[in-house]
């Protein structure tokens, strides 16, 4: 089978849809497919490689690592009739999800549409003003419902984000993103009560809905992202700064090592549909602490809403059974990920 992946982020960019993405296509070529990306060239310039090609793009200003890209169509149809592709399945919602649809409709073949990122959630970026955030909130969610309306199906990675689809009138079927779990083995060691996050360091992550409840828990911050002087002030507001660690950016065996090494994984983000991290923490033997209403609630050891609920959520990840999160993760290993799509390629 020939899959064409559309997505608004690929390498060099490195994120959870990245991760996912590349992932999937990795297993599904090691299961004898074939997977063709097209995705916003890096430095904007229309570049193609064996089986990624880059469309020319723009930065998106207020997050420049992100570009807009600005598919050529005619190139394009003449790469999917060259590649003999069989299926197209979107990873986006900007213009290359339109051109994924282009191509689904003028080679009459299947289309998929996977929820990663909740737009609606982001309008901060392009809206200063609260009244106008929401306006353009619900513009967003309207935008959604067009564009899955198009695709012949949609899928979301969690309950919770299926659940988000539902209320917008908008239909998912659960479709797990994976990881490779044996990438996370090794023994862990925690010598001081501590909490790691990973990802973006972007306001709608929300971990300083924790700052007021750290006392003597050490956070490390794991990313980097323009949110960085917003959570030192909120640091410095609510006395923690001495508590809370900013890493930027590690390299994959420095997060490893994080993972082995700090008590628990915090999760507060209400943005994203799953949480790559809780898997690769999971994947780890390393407890997860989640806040109530997010994906990560779905795979979490324990769950809090406030101060009481915190506390007694971390005394629980302490005791956490390694050998239970490592159970729970391999569930989501990206050897059995990978024949679930397949399958729905073949139902399709």
């Amino acid at each position: 089978m020939n899959i064409a992946f559309f997505t608004d982020s690929y390498l060099p960019n490195k994120d959870g849809v990245v991760v996912s993405i590349s992932l999937l296509k990795e297993e599904l070529e090691k299961l004898g497919h074939k997977v063709y990306v097209f995705a916003p060239s890096p430095d904007g310039k229309e570049m193609q490689t064996k089986d990624v090609f880059y469309f020319t793009s723009t930065p998106f200003k207020p997050y420049p690592d992100y570009k807009f890209a600005f598919p050529n169509f005619l190139k394009l149809k003449s790469l999917f009739k060259e590649k003999n592709i069989d299926i197209v399945h979107n990873h986006g919602v900007a213009l290359t999800a339109w051109a994924a649809l282009a191509m689904a409709h003028a080679f009459s073949i299947p289309s998929i549409a996977t929820f990663h990122t909740s737009i609606a959630d982001a309008t901060h970026y392009i809206a200063k003003n609260k009244l106008i955030e929401k306006s353009a909130e619900k513009l967003a969610w309207a935008y959604l419902k067009f564009l899955y309306s198009k695709f012949d199906v949609v899928t979301a990675p969690t309950t919770y984000a299926s659940n988000k689809l539902k209320a917008h009138g908008i239909n998912a079927i659960v479709m797990p993103n994976g990881i490779k779990t044996d990438a996370f083995k090794g023994k862990r060691e925690c010598k001081e009560d501590s909490l790691l996050h990973v990802g973006r360091v972007v306001k709608e992550k929300g971990f300083d809905v924790v700052f007021p409840y750290l006392k003597n828990i050490h956070l490390y911050i794991a990313g980097k992202g323009p949110g960085i002087d917003y959570f030192k002030s909120k640091a410095k507001e609510f006395n923690v700064s001495h508590l809370v660690h900013f890493l930027g950016f590690v390299s994959d065996e420095e997060l490893k090592r994080l993972y082995k090494t700090k008590t628990a994984l915090i999760f507060t983000s209400k943005f994203d549909t799953q949480g790559l991290v809780v898997l690769e923490a999971l994947a780890s033997g390393m407890p997860v602490i989640a806040l109530k209403g997010t994906a990560g609630e779905e795979l979490a050891t324990s769950v809090f809403w406030d101060r009481h609920s915190f506390m007694k959520a971390f005394e629980e990840a302490k005791k956490a059974d390694e050998k239970e999160c490592i159970k729970k993760a391999k569930e989501y290993d990206i050897k059995r990920i990978a024949k679930r799509w397949i399958k729905l390629f073949n139902q399709l």
